[in-house]
């Protein structure tokens, strides 16, 4: 709470408003049991005085007190007002949280259609509306104003929570199993913080005058009870008499919505977790506890595994037979996965190399069971631990490619880790924590106990990956997937990575490892799959890939890569770009691949072992195997 009050007090600006809305919340305490009678006393001999020292607003054709009145009509005047932004908020939240996050597609459509139909009309017309429906008096007009502003909270509430659904970390947190109320209330909800308290404290101010509005009106408060709206109604029949009578109460009514609305934006600032960073705890890390030396490059590629590749082993973590993913559109169906089969034993790293939307991280996606709407996912065979995948598979983890929004911001990491394992009544509070600590001792990540009391912008961008990662392990799953975890980090830290993943491996791991860096596929894979456009295109084991390769599309991409050695003025090999329309009948690399011949753009390739422990999906390398063969002596 010091924290807080620190951040609050930190502006002399902010000192200001919360001076003023404490001091209309102090007001409406005791504004009635001070000024309550003076406001209620009749003096005919004092009607329709003007301003003086007794009666700093003069009076009213009754004789009371104007300025007792103003200031005892604030209780009334909050109160409504709170009223009516509660009703607003509460029903306008929920019902755009759950069109954004539980409804099904065709209703969150037509919800939208609704909220757009309801916000052409202004609020102060609803307002009018359905203060016409309800009983005439101050709980009626609170009611209608918070109705009629109940649309703009959906409305708002839908769009951030759409984008905020949209998220990594609420990827993973689906992925954790965690319920949907705890998603929206955990996850979606503390992110809304922030702009969710300046459109309810402007909601506060907008309730205060469109309530008075009301009563101004004769729709509102009714005597014997008056608020502002009411009091401004009866001064301004004596405007020229008495001109405080009217001013009084419009100066409160601006006063307190300018106050209440700067005070949401005070409150917005504090909320941010950035803010609340405090470096007043430091404590001294502990001593980096000594780690197992991580099994090297060679050792990991020339680990022994069998050279059977079919999907029946019986010891793969993932099997997967004829994945596709197909996203209708208006004018036809897209099809950005076709056809794709791999297996994950344990202990494997199977590495997807490519280009960049040639169907890497939309494979992982699909077999996680987070295909984005209205992505269509179909397989023949999809099995994750030797169990067929319903929804999102429990005995998978993914570890996005930017850490950044895979972590929630509005989050300590002690929260984020736990929440999974406390689900259901898994284990424990203290349990959670202590299995959580385990998981980041096991990525290497220093001073454990620190990091889960931090935030992730605390955290720098390796050990918010160390950390995506051991969120992953904390559910001890048999399969990773890696969506290229050392994108964006520098050489120390894609080290630091690589080492965890590859003793992640060495301890039973099944990890499917997706990256753009072919040095880095090379330093920790055991296997590589090449994809383009959907489909793969050539598969085999790493250093028979990465020596010899066989497709043309593999051949191209390491020939793409940089060669230090090479002088300044040679030029740098690309593949050729190929404008192409529409769907390709036969091999979908043809139009830009130098070996093409007539038979490729009209008979599609399929995936056929070539050498041992390598197949490859073209027609021409496959023609040249089936030549070389026949023409081998008979020994």
């Amino acid at each position: 709470m010091r924290l807080y009050l620190r951040v609050l007090l930190r502006e002399p600006a902010n000192i200001v408003v919360i001076g003023a809305v404490l001091g209309l919340v102090v007001l409406a305490a005791v504004a009635p049991s001070i000024w309550g009678e003076q406001a209620s006393r009749l003096d005919p001999l004092a009607a329709s005085q003007g301003s003086s020292w007794e009666h700093p607003f003069g009076t009213d054709s009754l004789g009371r007190d104007i300025f007792a009145r103003t200031l005892t009509a604030t209780r009334l005047s909050l109160e409504l007002a709170v009223l009516s932004t509660g009703v607003a908020a509460g029903a306008g939240v929920l019902i755009g949280l759950l069109l954004a996050a539980v409804s099904s597609p065709a209703v969150r459509q037509f919800g939208a259609r609704l909220l757009d139909a309801a916000l052409a009309f202004p609020p102060i017309i609803l307002a009018l509306f359905f203060a016409a429906i309800f009983d005439v008096g101050g709980t009626g007009a609170a009611l209608a104003v918070g109705i009629a502003a109940a649309p703009r909270f959906a409305r708002f509430a839908h769009t951030l929570g759409s984008s905020i659904g949209g998220q990594d970390y609420i990827a993973a947190a689906r992925l954790l199993g965690l319920p949907r109320r705890t998603l929206m209330f955990r996850h979606v909800l503390p992110n809304m913080a922030e702009p969710l308290l300046v459109t309810t404290f402007l909601a506060v101010g907008f309730a205060i005058m469109a309530v008075s509005a009301l009563s101004f009106l004769g729709l509102g408060v009714q005597p014997l009870q008056y608020d502002w709206g009411s009091l401004l109604a009866e001064g301004i029949a004596s405007i020229y008499t008495t001109p405080m009578a009217a001013i009084g109460p419009a100066l409160a009514i601006a006063i307190a919505g300018t106050a209440f609305g700067f005070f949401g934006e005070c409150l917005a600032l504090a909320a941010d977790p950035r803010r609340l960073a405090s470096p007043r705890r430091r404590r001294r890390p502990r001593a980096p506890e000594k780690v197992a030396r991580p099994v090297s490059a060679e050792a990991t590629l020339q680990a022994p595994h069998t050279d059977n590749e079919e999907t029946h082993n019986e010891d793969a973590v993932l099997a997967v037979e004829d994945l596709r993913v197909t996203i209708p559109t208006q004018g036809r169906t897209i099809v950005p996965v076709d056809g794709v089969s791999l297996t994950v034993r344990r202990g494997e790293v199977v590495g997807i190399v490519g280009e960049s939307g040639s169907g890497k991280s939309l494979t992982l996606l699909a077999i996680a069971g987070l295909a984005p709407y209205p992505a269509v996912v179909t397989a023949r065979r999809l099995e994750v631990a030797g169990a067929p995948v319903r929804g999102v598979p429990e005995s998978l983890a993914i570890v996005f490619q930017d850490p950044t929004s895979a972590l929630n911001p509005a989050l300590r990491i002690r929260t984020q880790m736990t929440e999974a394992l406390r689900t259901n009544g898994k284990l424990s509070r203290r349990a959670a924590y202590e299995h959580a600590l385990d998981a980041l001792r096991q990525v290497h990540l220093s001073s454990p106990e620190l990091r889960m009391r931090q935030y992730a912008h605390q955290l720098s961008g390796g050990m918010r990956q160390r950390v995506a990662i051991a969120m992953g392990l904390a559910t001890e799953p048999a399969l990773l997937l890696a969506d290229e975890p050392t994108t964006a980090l520098d050489v120390t830290v894609q080290a630091q990575v690589i080492s965890v993943l590859r003793s992640l491996a060495s301890q039973g791991m099944g990890i499917i490892l997706v990256s753009h860096d072919l040095g880095v596929a090379a330093e920790i894979c055991d296997r590589i799959v090449v994809m383009y456009r959907g489909a793969v295109v050539e598969e085999g084991r790493c250093e028979r890939v990465l020596e010899s390769p066989l497709h043309p599309y593999t051949r191209a991409l390491l020939s793409s890569i940089p060669n230090p050695a090479a002088g300044r003025t040679e030029p740098l090999s690309a593949i050729p770009t190929v404008q192409e329309e529409g769907d390709v009948m036969g091999c979908t690399f043809a139009p830009r691949c130098p070996l093409a011949i007539a038979r490729c753009r009209s008979e599609r390739p399929s995936l056929r072992p070539v050498r041992e422990s390598q197949r490859v999906a073209c027609l021409v390398v496959a023609a040249e195997s089936e030549l070389a063969l026949e023409s081998e002596p008979v020994s």
